[in-house]
C-alpha cells in the first residue's frame, strides 16, 4: 500500500503545479475553468490505496492553505466528473484533502468517482460514510449514493437511500426520479407511478 507521506507528497505536489499554473488563486471559483494542470504521475494502484486510506481513515493533519484552494480543487474535479474522467477526479478530490480543511463534499466525490473508475462497494461505502459525517442533512448526498447503488444492481438499497433523501426534502426531484426507478426495478408499477407523478407535479410547479 502506498505510504501516507508518498501519497502526500504527490497531493502536495499537485496542488503546488495548480498554483503555479493560476488554477489556484486566492478568492477565484474556477467553475468555468476548462483546464488544469496536470496530476503527478500516479499508478492506478496507487491511486485506489490513496482513495481507500483517505476514506476509512481521513487526512493526516496537514497545514491549512486555505479554502480557496481546497474549493478549486473540488470544483475542478466535479468537472472531471462530469466529463467522465474519474481518475483525473479522484486526484483533485485528494489533493483537497491537503489544502484546506477536511470537507465531506471530497468524500462524496471521492464516492462518485470511485464508482466511475470501477471501485470496490465497501470502499465506496466508506467515502459514503465519511461524508455523511457532515452530510446528513443533504438529501443530495443520499440521492447520489442512491444512483451509485442503482447502477451497480442493488435496487433495494438504493431505494432506502432515496427514500432517505425524501426524508428530508420531499420536493427533491432527482430523489424521486430515483426512487420511481427503483420501484420499477423491483416491479412494484404502482409506487413507480406515484413518483413519476410527483416529478411531473413538481416540474410543473417550479415552471
Amino acid at each position: 500500500m502506498i505510504t501516507t507521506d508518498r501519497r502526500y507528497r504527490q497531493a502536495t505536489a499537485f496542488v503546488a503545479a495548480a498554483l503555479v499554473a493560476g488554477l489556484l488563486t486566492a478568492g477565484t471559483q474556477t467553475a468555468g475553468a476548462q483546464d488544469s494542470a496536470p496530476p503527478p504521475a500516479i499508478s492506478d494502484e496507487d491511486r485506489l490505496a490513496q482513495t481507500e486510506q483517505l476514506c476509512r481513515e481521513g487526512p493526516p493533519v496537514q497545514k491549512n492553505w486555505g479554502r480557496s484552494a481546497a474549493q478549486a480543487l473540488i470544483v475542478e474535479g466535479w468537472r472531471q466528473v462530469y466529463s467522465r474522467q474519474p481518475d483525473a477526479a479522484l486526484d483533485h478530490f485528494a489533493a483537497s484533502m491537503i489544502s484546506g480543511q477536511e470537507r465531506p463534499d471530497a468524500y462524496l466525490g471521492m464516492l462518485v468517482a470511485g464508482h466511475l473508475a470501477g471501485y470496490p462497494d465497501a470502499l465506496l461505502e466508506d467515502c459514503f460514510k465519511r461524508a455523511e459525517i457532515g452530510m446528513s442533512n443533504a438529501p443530495e448526498l443520499y440521492t447520489d449514493y442512491g444512483r451509485v447503488l442503482e447502477e451497480r444492481g442493488y435496487p433495494e438499497a438504493a431505494l432506502m437511500q432515496f427514500e432517505r433523501a425524501l426524508s428530508l426534502d420531499p420536493t427533491f426531484v432527482a430523489a424521486h426520479v430515483g426512487a420511481g426507478r427503483s420501484y420499477l426495478a423491483l416491479g412494484n408499477a404502482a409506487k413507480a407511478t406515484e413518483h413519476a407523478k410527483e416529478v411531473e407535479r413538481l416540474m410543473q410547479a417550479q415552471q
